[in-house]
């Protein structure tokens, strides 16, 4: 397979860092549309799968034993893995576009799609509009083509948090990283062969921004938009509420209503707005932990963690039902842990909160053998969620598995209550692989919004069964 060479598209440089190398590979993976040898296939479908069968297998090998490398030095594997790894999934995605024979279909729009429709469903959805089972492909104007490959990166970037916490597992990080890959690039082949299966109209005209129009104020602005590191006025943290969930009161944390603990001095990023623990799903999740956690075994005392602390609503609420328990949170996110902080001082919170990764943050908690550890999970879900599917526990930022290994070998010695906050609705073969990893778990669902909007919870224990 040759490769036709296409000028780069220059986009505006974002800050030094993990989002800036990770753009840079994009716009080489962009520029560089494959030709493909693949011929017309006269049972495209079957082919298709084929190729997508190889594919996934290389991507496997590539990123498991690129993962090999344990603890710091795998970290310098991350980005080579990426890189790799797309080059393999676009010269797949041009295989399946020639066993379809769209091959003169093919362009940067599209590959972008491919790519990315399953990881990052919100930052191209416009690239492609369904019309019955007609395809028909926006060229998006060159200001869009930028915002779409920023969103794009942000996305990735969020999910490498997944792909460095594996590499800390010695071959069992290995595989799963792998088995990621895999997965990964069979949800990449399942876009372009749904793509090209279907008749393709190009839209004559370059999408344009709708400036008129304000925005609403939805997950989508505030977790990956323009909102998503700003911090809120109140009318926002209200039109948030009224707009996603036809309530202004819906942000009320540490037992306050918005415009109350506004008016105290605490403040929220948009996107902590989105993915904190509100005051009725606390309490709910707070006296389900305690009842739960009567049941252990005798113990010397009790410790809280919350690995992804965010605003620390759930810590909160969990040690107001766990009386007499300690509780340490983390917050790897120097922005998020600042303003945690300075919310837990104004109201003279006793709850300890450090600014470090849930890895390294576990790595430095001491413990006392056979103390219950309960340990809250909530990960950034990002786009682990899809409305119509539900929450697939594998793509979360990290995979909820990853951490309950972490957990497991962090702790060998203590009994352990895991608290995995889900969605309503979650892949059942990614519920299937978190609640084996246990001796005893149970799910339940909070009916605590209009349906198919409501959180649920995942219990599951380990060297004790209630």
């Amino acid at each position: 397979m040759s490769m036709a060479r296409v000028p780069p598209a220059r986009f505006r440089s974002p800050d030094e860092g993990p989002l800036r190398r990770i753009l840079e590979a994009l716009e080489r993976i962009l520029s560089e549309i494959p030709k493909t040898e693949e011929a017309e296939s006269r049972t495209p479908d079957e082919r298709a799968k084929e190729i997508a069968r190889n594919a996934a297998i290389r991507a496997a090998m590539l990123s498991g034993g690129l993962a090999l490398p344990p603890g710091p030095f795998g970290y310098l594997t991350i980005l080579p893995d990426l890189y790799g790894i797309w080059k393999i999934q676009v010269h797949m995605v041009a295989d399946i576009a020639g066993a379809y024979g769209k091959t003169g279909y093919l362009s940067k729009e599209q590959m972008l799609y491919c790519l990315f429709r399953h990881a990052a469903a919100q930052a191209v959805r416009d690239i492609v509009v369904r019309v019955g089972e007609r395809i028909l492909i926006h060229r998006p104007a060159l200001r869009v083509a930028q915002q779409l490959l920023q969103r794009t990166g942000v996305r990735i970037t969020q999910r490498l948090a997944g792909n460095a916490i594996a590499r800390w597992l010695p071959i069992i990080g290995a595989l799963g990283v792998g088995a990621y890959a895999y997965y990964d690039t069979g949800q990449v082949a399942d876009t372009a062969i749904d793509l090209f299966r279907r008749d393709i109209e190009f839209d004559p005209q370059p999408a344009q921004i709708d400036e008129g129009r304000p925005p609403a104020y939805d997950r989508e602005l505030l977790l990956g938009g323009a909102k998503r590191n700003t911090v809120l006025d109140l009318w926002e943290v209200q039109r948030y509420g009224s707009d996603s969930y036809g309530d202004q009161d819906y942000v009320a944390i540490y037992g306050m209503r918005p415009a109350d603990w506004y008016a105290r001095g605490l403040r929220v990023l948009g996107r902590t707005a989105v993915e904190c623990t509100r005051d009725r799903l606390g309490d709910a999740i707070g006296k389900d932990v305690a009842a739960l956690a009567t049941r252990a075994p005798l113990t010397p005392g009790t410790l809280v963690i919350d690995p992804f602390t965010g605003s620390g609503n759930t810590l909160y609420w969990l040690l107001r039902h766990l009386r007499g328990a300690r509780g340490i949170g983390f917050e790897s996110d120097a922005q998020v842990f600042q303003l945690t902080r300075q919310n837990m001082a104004v109201l003279a919170l006793q709850i300890d909160i450090r600014n470090a990764d849930s890895l390294s943050g576990l790595a430095g908690v001491s413990v006392v053998d056979d103390e219950l550890v309960i340990a809250f999970i909530a990960p950034p879900w990002g786009d682990a969620l899809d409305k119509t599917s539900g929450l697939d526990l594998r793509r979360t930022t990290p995979p909820i598995t990853a951490i309950v290994d972490v957990l497991f070998q962090r702790f060998p010695q203590n009994y352990l209550l895991c608290a995995i906050q889900v969605y309503e609705t979650v892949l059942p073969a990614s519920m299937a692989e978190v609640r084996a990893r246990f001796d005893w778990s149970m799910q339940r669902s909070y009916e605590l919004n209009a349906q198919g909007q409501n959180h649920g919870l995942v219990l599951g224990t380990k060297r004790w069964v209630p």
